[in-house]
């Protein structure tokens, strides 16, 4: 029962999605599910930071204009 308790918890993923525009620059959605029992938001936070400076080293950074 408990596997089962668990399987329907984590039912949502984490996912990127990585769009290129019309003018070439590129635009990125990050997703990051979390039990806010069991992880600290701002360990959360810090990741998502991370995988987004990774993605403006390797996409470039067009989103300041």
């Amino acid at each position: 029962m408990k596997l089962e308790a668990e399987e329907l918890q984590n039912d949502k993923q984490d996912s990127i999605e990585i769009s290129r525009t019309a003018r070439g620059s590129y635009t990125w959605k990050i997703k990051r599910y979390y039990d806010k029992s069991q992880t600290n938001a701002d360990d959360v936070m810090n990741h998502i930071e991370m995988i987004d400076k990774k993605l403006k080293e390797k996409f470039g950074d067009d989103k300041n204009g």
